[in-house]
């Protein structure tokens, strides 16, 4: 099997220093050690899982000890799936297909998406965030991504204010087109929002999260059904799954989304807003642009038309219609997007220090905001 675009920039020399000081480096040996011992094909699944969701509790626990550190998860899941696609010699026949699923065992569960669920007293708020993935690599390989950041530090943690209580879990999203496409989304968060017999659902918010391409917080308002050609993901594709040169055409969403034109936040903005005298010299907005006044399709939402927004649509879409499914019904959930500041790359920074600390920073104000959202619930 070829190697995809990001497994390719495996051999840039930026990735090579990141992973040198890594606490993840030794997974990555261990990992091949344990799969070429692996005796079955069945063994090798549960290795596979085993060993991606080693990677994901590694890394988020380094993240809630240090500097809330994306890039060496991000670029370790790499190694171990370019290892399966290339490198993999197992005793037994190992088809393309077996590759295939091999790989997506160690890629959902070095996201988070595995183990997620809920273990707290009954009178615990649940709340569902979700970042994504380090993206523009091409413009510098060792780019962090402060929404993944922030994932990382506040997964499993236990938060509380204005006297209520909650537990936080987080999964970290691709930036990959075709994963969108393929229903992503809604296998991660349909089980959580699907109504119970008692008319409740697993979660009590559920925040999506992602890295602004300006310096401040936005809360977006809205979120828009088609997705831009403009812009390459991280496998070189564009929103059509082509390589070709990008277009200012926007497309669609597949079928699993849904069919409004425009979803809306349904996050208690209002004391979200009140975290920003906690921020610093950092600003925070409801963006709230009147998109569906323009009338016609929705071509954007208040945050653009790349990922952030398709996640943010994804979400809001799957929450509305999951409310009744069958004889089961449950009230409405909270659901929105936050954009968190544009962090350039590392080398436009003074040093090294800098850029982890206002990573760190970032990660630090989104729990701020998220305990602001439990006050509002």
């Amino acid at each position: 099997m070829q190697l995809t675009a990001e497994e390719y920039c495996l051999s840039d020399p930026r990735v090579a220093r990141l992973l040198a000081g890594s606490p993840l480096r030794e997974l990555s040996g261990r990992f091949r050690a344990r799969m070429a011992s692996a005796q079955s094909l069945e063994r090798a699944w549960e290795t596979a899982e085993a060993e991606g969701l080693s990677l994901w509790r590694t890394a988020r626990e380094a993240a809630s000890t240090t500097s809330s550190e994306d890039r060496t998860l991000y670029w370790t899941r790499l190694s171990l799936t370019a290892y399966l696609r290339r490198s993999y010699a197992a005793p037994f026949p190992v088809g393309h297909h077996d590759r295939e699923r091999l790989i997506a065992l160690v890629e959902r569960a070095s996201r988070g998406m595995s183990e997620l669920s809920f273990h707290s007293a009954p009178d615990v708020r649940h709340l569902l965030i979700s970042g994504f993935d380090p993206f523009r690599l091409d413009a510098a390989a060792d780019h962090s991504n402060p929404s993944g950041a922030a994932a990382l530090a506040l997964d499993g943690q236990h938060i509380e204010c204005g006297g209520r209580r909650a537990q936080v879990r987080a999964v970290i999203f691709p930036v990959r087109f075709r994963d969108f496409d393929r229903g992503l989304v809604e296998t991660t968060f349909r089980p959580f929002l699907t109504p119970r017999l008692d008319g409740t659902a697993a979660v009590d918010l559920l925040m999506t999260i992602s890295q602004n391409n300006t310096p401040g917080y936005d809360i977006e308002r809205w979120a828009g059904r088609r997705r831009t050609l403009e812009a390459r993901d991280n496998k070189g594709d564009y929103g059509a799954h082509t390589t070709t040169r990008g277009t200012s055409q926007i497309v669609p969403l597949g079928p699993t989304a849904g069919e409004r034109e425009f979803e809306q936040t349904s996050l208690p903005v209002l004391a979200m807003l009140q975290a920003e005298s906690l921020l610093g010299t950092d600003t925070l907005r409801e963006n709230t642009s009147r998109l569906p006044e323009q009338g016609g399709p929705a071509v954007r939402g208040s945050g653009g038309n790349y990922l952030s927004n398709e996640v943010f649509y994804r979400a809001a879409s799957l929450e509305r219609t999951t409310r009744q499914v069958g004889a089961l019904t449950r009230e409405s959930i909270p659901v929105g997007h936050l954009h968190v500041p544009l962090m350039e790359p590392p080398h436009t920074w003074s040093d090294d220090a800098a850029y982890a600390e206002r990573r760190h920073q970032i990660a630090g104000h989104v729990g701020t905001i998220v305990r602001a959202a439990l006050s509002g619930l």
